[in-house]
């Protein structure tokens, strides 16, 4: 699941939060067992977001992936139905 606000007057509004909750129930009632958000380590915003929809931290992939030219960690966030 990837998640993008672009308009910087709807952030912190919960939007996303509200996004996600949509996205996930969607998904789960279409069937899916798992649902997983990787998110960068620095990317403090989506990380509150995504644990606010009852996802949890489940790995820390350490320099996955290049970021302005520097390696850098995903985290992998994952929910599961309830």
């Amino acid at each position: 699941m990837s998640l993008f606000i672009g308009n910087k007057n709807y952030r912190r509004r919960g939007v996303g939060t509200e996004a996600v909750r949509l996205m996930s129930d969607i998904a789960f009632g279409a069937g899916a067992v798992k649902l997983v958000a990787f998110i960068y380590s620095s990317n403090y915003a989506s990380q509150r977001t995504f644990s606010k929809c009852e996802y949890t931290l489940e790995a820390v992939l350490h320099n996955e992936v290049i970021d302005m030219g520097k390696r850098a960690d995903l985290l992998r966030f994952v929910k599961y139905p309830c």
